[in-house]
Formats: C-alpha cells, structure tokens, sequence
C-alpha cells in the first residue's frame, strides 16, 4: 500500500529521558474519513506501518479501501510517559468526537473517574438484565442463614465472635512470623 509522509518524523529521546511523542492523522485520498492516532519512541514507523497492513484490525482499515492515505502529524513534543501522550491524543479524538468522518470508537485514554462512570452503568445494566437472577440468590443466601442458625444470635454476640476469630487469625499470624525468624537463625 502507498502511503505518503507530510511532516518529519523524527522520534528519539531528550536530555531528560523523555520519549518524543506523535499524535498523527490518517486520511484517505477520495474521502473525509480520517483516523487519529500517536506513537511515540523507536516504534513510531512500525505502528504507523500496521495501519496498512491487510491483516489490520484496527478501524483504520476502512481508510485501505480508499486508495493512498497521507499522514499528517497534529503534534510533536516530549513526554515523560505513555499516559501523556495518550492523554494529548485523547484531547484531539474529544475535539473531533461530533465529526461523523472520524473513524475512531474507542478512547485513547481513560481516567479513574471515567472508568468508575462507566462501571457503575455495567453494574446497573448488568442488574436489570439479571435482576431474578440476583434476587433468587439473596433469598437462597438468606434460607440458608437462617437455617444455620445466623439469625438467632443478637448482632452483640455475633460482633463479639467475629473480633474473636480476627484477634485469633492475627495472633496466628504473629506466631507465624515469629517462628519463621527464629527459623531463620
């Protein structure tokens, strides 16, 4: 596949160990359709190369179909991690998030609260498709409590047996450590 290159791309590290880092653009020939990607260090022109593999699985291969695709290099810098560069080509996905002609779905970059939103849908999702499922098994749970007894014994006493088993299970392990130094010698 013919590909042509527009602007240099030079990648190595600085003085401060930091990698130079590229968010680029792929653009087809005879059409709009364009996909926003980065690379950064000594594999730049391998992952760049990938894009016109046949074998691509990325959502790039639908530019292949259009003929020659050019690169177009949105920025440069040095970054001191991959996280962010991931982060600078997340930005330009953002800004072209409404563009019906950007080809890219998935996001660059994920932050914790992000990751913490999108959870939290999958549980609910998860709940309401699954939601007899969840209730059988509490009712199962709470018949099988209340046939052991659980139930019975007021809440005082049951706290009372469960610091019991903790301050056992950490004198245990006190124990333990304790005789693996003396092991030691």
């Amino acid at each position: 596949m013919n590909y042509t290159e527009k602007n240099n791309m030079n990648y190595t590290e600085n003085n401060n160990n930091e990698l130079m880092g590229v968010v680029y653009k792929l653009i087809a020939e005879n059409t709009e359709l364009y996909y926003i990607g980065s690379y950064s260090g000594d594999w730049g022109k391998y992952r760049v190369s990938k894009h016109f593999y046949n074998n691509n699985s990325c959502v790039s291969k639908k530019l292949l179909e259009y003929g020659k695709i050019s690169i177009i290099i949105l920025e440069k810098s040095y970054f001191k991690d991959r996280t962010e560069l991931r982060k600078l080509e997340q930005n330009y996905i953002d800004m072209n998030r409404l563009d019906k002609n950007m080809l890219n779905i998935n996001n660059a970059y994920t932050d914790n609260e992000y990751k913490r939103i999108q959870k939290k849908k999958c549980d609910k999702l998860y709940y309401e498709k699954n939601k007899d499922k969840i209730k059988n098994y509490h009712k199962e749970r709470h018949k099988k409590l209340m046939e052991s007894g659980f139930y019975d014994i007021n809440r005082t006493e049951r706290n009372i047996r469960q610091n019991e088993l903790r301050r056992e299970k950490t004198i245990n392990k006190r124990i333990s450590k304790w005789i693996d130094s003396i092991n030691e010698y």
